[in-house]
């Protein structure tokens, strides 16, 4: 929800829904929308175990729009890549860490 916030970019058109079918019309959502929709029409999930660590690595479906633009939407990649690197011992960073660090890298800081 970090990432989310208040965003409703991913509304396409009107926020004035009209009515409660609206709201529940799949098609008025460019991400996945946990009421709405299943995911497991868009994503797989698979996790491994790790000893106590639990990796997972998300797959896009059939070319799913929805699916690539949750995984976008969520940073579900850097998700993924801060987890392995965790598992790894090595140290992981936030993606406002990494937007600081690229623009010192810049020298646009």
């Amino acid at each position: 929800m970090l990432i989310k916030r208040d965003k409703v970019d991913f509304v396409i058109g009107s926020l004035a829904f009209d009515s409660d079918d609206d709201v529940a019309d799949s098609s008025r959502y460019t991400i996945i929308h946990p009421n709405v929709d299943l995911y497991s029409q868009h994503i797989a999930v698979t996790l491994v175990l790790l000893d106590d660590n639990t990796f997972a690595r998300y797959t896009i479906l059939r070319e799913s729009a929805k699916g690539a633009a949750t995984v976008d939407f969520f940073e579900l990649r850097t998700l993924e890549r801060d987890t392995l690197s965790e598992i790894q011992g090595l140290a992981s960073s936030s993606s406002d860490e990494r937007a600081i660090s690229i623009r010192k890298m810049l020298g646009v800081a």
